[in-house]
């Protein structure tokens, strides 16, 4: 789990210091609300390995998460925020934020019942 967070910090540190463009605060919101969204993406899919998976669709053989089942949703779902980045930035940023604090949420319900 540590590797995780420090991986995470070393992403967003990268990704806000190259967001430098005339809008800066809606590229600083993508950056951060992208970071937070696959951080969280991340944290949940390590906490639910070795366990039995309740979701019927996320589920392989033998009852764990599918991991390519899951990034694969998680990566429609962020590619729908991206279409909506175009014209709504900011709602989109908003989404990601929910989205991936949701993740951290389940995530942390996972560490809690082992």
């Amino acid at each position: 789990m540590r590797i995780l967070i420090i991986i995470s910090l070393l992403v967003l540190a990268s990704i806000s210091a190259s967001a430098q463009t005339n809008k800066k605060l809606d590229n600083k919101l993508f950056a951060v609300s992208s970071a937070t969204y696959w951080a969280g993406t991340f944290a949940d899919w390590e906490s639910s390995q070795g366990r039995i998976e309740l979701t019927p669709t996320l589920r392989n053989k033998q009852g764990e998460i599918s991991g390519p089942k899951y990034f694969g949703i998680a990566a429609g779902v962020y590619a729908v925020t991206l279409f909506l980045e175009r014209r709504h930035s900011r709602v989109a940023s908003i989404l990601r934020f929910t989205f991936g604090g949701g993740h951290f949420v389940a995530a942390a319900h996972n560490y809690h019942t082992r």
